[in-house]
């Protein structure tokens, strides 16, 4: 591109480039390629390579009548698309999925008459469904045999559930229709009845209202479970963890953090000990056999679009996407912390940290301690049917890089393997490093939100303004702003890419050009400077 060219500024940097290096070659083919390269920099400075969209030959039966059919074609069908558009998101605004599935709408796709699968569906949906079937099976089985190979005895009728008078236990009340009116009106409307025509959240969603009130009074539940839990989050847990870390810095300490990986784990639940275990809570014997009606002789089926395979049973597990599972699973591992004894827990659903703060010159003691408080985990697991994956468990080491340096040969031991730190890695969403400078999170969730608001760009012509704040704050917020009381010390660098995410977003939602001040948009729409 000649648009900013000037012959006098080419022409002085011409005369003063260093042309005698190519008397230094003594091959004609070298001389050239210096000459060549040393004068294309130069003229690309001055005068570079622009690329250019290359535009079909006009149609010459189109006329200006047709042209002007064409665009008011064009218009109406942008009109249309956002209107229908709208209609979708303002269904379920806070539903991100729907959001999606709007914004692909408004994308071009390749269409593929490619067929995916290659057999039958029938004999598809069989295989299917036989390897789901079998997962929580051949988990179990993996258990035992890890269990037998190390010399532990996995008697699950050991637990003992403690005894509640009559007084003191829990049993369903009376539903009032006014609740099953107000639980109907707030679901979704595309899950399938029962039987008796009453979809089964219905009955869940009462069941734990019910439960966890009981629950949360008598206070029942492990303080160190923050998942499912209300006035908990993964943003707490991970204060609390990141707290701990820093106040160990302060003091001069290091930190270990064992992330342990449990394989399959809400479809390894043993129901004998589940229920056990729901004894243990306080619950009444009619509580205890609606619960064991619902846990009992549940089957599962695979269906491909109008194809469905034959029913399976289930013997092993809680059901996953259901309301009570995730509360069911809670209660399974309510226990757990009280495993590890030199280590402090933190567990959120069926993800389990172990910390344990320390002196570098304490290493060996330290060592020591967390092994012993891994075995006793191990044991406890080996007991309660769930499978610990030291492949996928995760070793970090935190301290100030002084601290660290003096830290050598840290490594930990989990069902024969050995466990070596490492420089990071993702706990609860958030990605910590040694030295939480959390360079690596920003960085990650900066290329995420920039990819959404590419995609964003391209179809917001089929939004208004309102939609698009809806849009942004479904998509590309809810990731920005993820556990950002945990991550909000980081530097000052990384809160200004950060800060250009929200600039970028501002701009598609009020479209201002690239080169335009931002700031009163930005006062306009009510977001952070």
């Amino acid at each position: 591109s000649f648009k900013h060219y000037n012959r006098e500024a080419f022409y002085n940097d011409i005369s003063q480039a260093p042309w005698s290096v190519i008397d230094v070659f003594t091959d004609i083919n070298d001389k050239v390629n210096a000459f060549n390269t040393m004068f294309n920099d130069i003229l690309n400075q001055h005068a570079p390579i622009k690329s250019i969209k290359v535009k079909g030959k006009p149609n010459p039966c189109v006329n200006e009548n047709i042209c002007k059919f064409r665009g008011e074609v064009k218009r109406e069908i942008k009109l249309a698309e956002r209107e229908f558009v709208l209609n979708q998101i303002e269904k379920d605004p806070g539903n991100s999925n729907n959001i999606w599935k709007s914004i692909r709408l408004c994308i071009p796709k390749k269409s593929s008459s490619q067929r995916i699968f290659s057999q039958d569906e029938k004999t598809v949906a069989e295989e299917f469904n036989n390897f789901f079937a079998s997962v929580g099976n051949n988990a179990v089985h993996k258990i035992n045999d890890l269990a037998n190979e190390f010399g532990f005895d996995c008697d699950r009728d050991r637990f003992t559930p403690r005894q509640y008078p009559l007084t003191e236990q829990f049993s369903f009340k009376e539903v009032e229709p006014a609740i099953v009116g107000s639980i109907i009106s707030s679901m979704p409307n595309n899950k399938a009845p029962g039987g008796d025509k009453i979809p089964i959240r219905v009955c869940e969603r009462v069941a734990y209202n019910q439960f966890v009130e009981y629950l949360t009074l008598k206070k029942r539940l492990s303080s160190k479970q923050s998942g499912n839990k209300r006035g908990f989050s993964t943003e707490t847990l991970l204060i609390n963890i990141t707290d701990s870390i820093l106040n160990a810095i302060d003091q001069k300490k290091v930190t270990s953090l064992v992330l342990l990986d449990m394989s399959k784990a809400f479809d390894c639940v043993n129901h004998n000990l589940l229920m056990s275990k729901l004894q243990d809570m306080g619950g009444s014997q009619s509580y205890l056999q609606w619960f064991s009606s619902y846990l009992s002789n549940r089957q599962q089926v695979v269906r491909i679009n109008s194809t469905v395979s034959d029913a399976l049973p289930l013997t092993n597990g809680v059901p996953q996407g259901s309301i009570l599972g995730p509360l069911l699973f809670n209660i399974y591992v309510n226990d757990l912390s009280t495993a590890p004894q030199n280590c402090d827990p933190h567990c959120y659903v069926d993800d389990t940290g172990l910390l344990h703060s320390f002196k570098a010159q304490s290493k060996s003691f330290a060592i020591e301690n967390i092994n012993e408080d891994l075995t006793k985990v191990r044991n406890w697991c080996f007991s309660n049917c769930l499978l610990l994956n030291p492949e996928k468990t995760k070793l970090l080491v935190f301290g100030s890089r002084q601290m660290l340096s003096r830290l050598q040969d840290f490594s930990l031991t989990l069902l024969g393997k050995e466990i070596n730190p490492i420089e990071m890695a993702k706990d609860l969403g958030v990605t910590l490093d040694v030295n939480l400078t959390y360079n690596h999170h920003i960085n990650k969730t900066v290329s995420t939100c920039m990819s959404i608001l590419g995609q964003i760009n391209r179809v917001k012509h089929a939004f208004d303004k309102r939609t698009l704040i809806t849009i942004m704050n479904s998509l590309v917020f809810s990731r920005l702003y993820y556990c950002s009381n945990v991550w909000s010390n980081t530097s000052k660098c990384n809160i200004e890419k950060l800060q250009l995410i929200q600039n970028f977003a501002c701009r598609i939602v009020c479209g201002i050009r690239k080169f335009d001040h931002v700031t009163p948009a930005l006062k306009e729409l009510k977001w952070l400077p």
